[in-house]
């Protein structure tokens, strides 16, 4: 064994020995995603996904510590579907879910809707709340459930709809598993069937992106339409083989045009940091000016999967909420300043009022009417004073 792979399995073995002296209960891991979702339908349990690659650290560090406690292991065998999907072995759910680092955990219903989605590795406490988030997500348990053929039903529908309304990005997530079972049913039939009709349409337009990219003059159009590409057909190969092809469209761009590319670039990856960060109020702001003003370009598409999976998660849009007052507070605390400096006492106190209205009890409402006593010539305390 290399000194370097002797080192990790000391690291390893260490880990878990610190972690739990006793051997330690497994985690029942699933292997396939069709057979994890049809047993998550059938115990209407949330499925538990983590995508692991070669060589990944977080992934040792996982399966070493969090993955080693005994209550995680009792809450995945027992609450949850565990199922690990090794990327380089499912390219088409991997890319279906727009994975790009390891390890990543999504957790979803058993109707298969995405909960919330974690990159990287996290400390067992961490690990804990992060499940216990999931499960009053998960649908109350009903006499009734969808058997496997109405589920991939259901989610044929949906696509079939979203295909209709002109947005194949939103079907091809629903179809890619779809087209996978082993079970030659009418919805998985049917399935592979608009796959491959989406497989050619996105080559027909990867071979447009070719032809203008070869051709003088044509380099803007390319560009829009190989971003088009990879926006609309995230997961085909097409999509695959069009990225180091709008990367080399932008650098043939002039002027305007390619600044704003290379800003939606910089932008994307302010958000995702956020996101790594658990900044999740400055990463829907970054998301929203992504799907607002460069909804034309690729980057627009992973944002808004990143403002959907904030959205979808209770504990973290509780965070958004209660960031709102602060920032929001101090927004209007500067504006006030604004207005004393202009010599508009009465709009400054308008704004403070504001504070006062809509975040009683805030910090910001504090600070506001300790301002607002001073404009007005009232009684100031010691901590007032500071503030002058």
């Amino acid at each position: 064994m290399k000194r370097q792979g002797w080192l990790r399995c000391l690291f390893v073995v260490g880990a878990v020995w610190i972690q739990n002296p006793a051997r330690a209960q497994q985690i029942d891991w699933r292997q396939d995603y069709a057979q994890a979702r049809k047993e998550a339908e059938q115990t209407n349990r949330p499925l538990l996904i983590e995508f692991v690659s070669a060589n990944c650290p977080g992934c040792d560090q996982l399966d070493a510590v969090p993955f080693r406690d005994t209550a995680v292991v009792t809450t995945l065998n027992q609450q949850f579907v565990p199922l690990r999907i090794q990327a380089e072995r499912n390219p088409a759910l991997t890319r279906a879910l727009n994975i790009q680092n390891y390890p990543t955990l999504v957790v979803a219903t058993s109707a298969g809707r995405i909960l919330s989605i974690r990159e990287g590795y996290m400390e067992t406490p961490r690990f804990q709340e992060f499940l216990q988030t999931a499960l009053p997500e998960a649908p109350a348990p009903t006499p009734t459930s969808l058997t496997h053929d109405e589920q991939m039903a259901r989610s044929l529908a949906q696509a079939e709809r979203a295909l209709a309304e002109g947005h194949p990005e939103q079907a091809l997530p629903l179809l890619f598993p779809l087209a996978k079972q082993e079970s030659a049913t009418p919805s998985a039939t049917r399935a592979i069937q608009l796959v491959r009709e989406l497989e050619s349409r996105a080559q027909e337009q990867l071979q447009r992106g070719r032809q203008l990219l070869d051709s003088p003059g044509q380099s803007e159009e390319a560009h829009r339409v190989l971003s088009e590409l990879v926006r609309q057909y995230p997961g085909t190969r097409a999509a695959t083989d069009a990225a180091p092809l709008v990367n080399r469209a932008t650098s043939h761009l002039e002027g305007k045009v390619r600044e704003r590319v290379l800003q939606a670039r910089e932008i994307l990856q302010q958000a995702r940091q956020d996101f790594r960060t658990e900044q999740y109020l400055s990463c829907l702001d970054r998301c929203e000016l992504l799907t607002t003003q460069y909804l034309d370009l690729p980057e627009a598409a992973e944002a808004n999967q990143l403002a959907t999976s904030i959205k979808n998660n209770r504990a973290w849009l509780q965070q958004v909420c209660d960031n709102l007052p602060t920032r929001y507070g101090m927004l209007y605390l500067a504006m006030a300043e604004l207005q004393l400096k202009q010599g508009q006492p009465q709009q400054a106190v308008y704004y403070l009022d504001l504070i006062l209205q809509a975040f009683p009890n805030s910090r910001s409402a504090e600070l506001a009417q300790i301002r607002k006593a001073q404009i007005q010539g009232g009684p100031v305390t010691p901590e007032e004073k500071e503030t002058r």
